[in-house]
């Protein structure tokens, strides 16, 4: 999973960002799998950033907190 703000430059790459801060709409996405009852790992991808870390570890909570509801 990742995040990013689209480019605005047609055939170049966006900015990546931690999830939950771009386009990627995880609210929805993530209660559509829940909805689903879909059980399926999910893989928590950052490439970038000053605390990479720290970021997958936001992710996971956003994630986990999505799936619980």
């Amino acid at each position: 999973m990742k995040d990013a703000i689209p480019t605005k430059t047609p055939g170049t790459w966006g900015t990546e960002v931690p999830q939950g801060t771009g386009a990627v709409g995880w609210p929805k996405f993530l209660a559509l799998v829940r909805s689903l009852g879909l059980d399926r790992d999910f893989l928590i991808e950052r490439e970038s950033g000053h605390d990479r870390a720290g970021d997958i570890v936001n992710a996971r909570i956003l994630v986990e907190k999505a799936l619980a509801r």
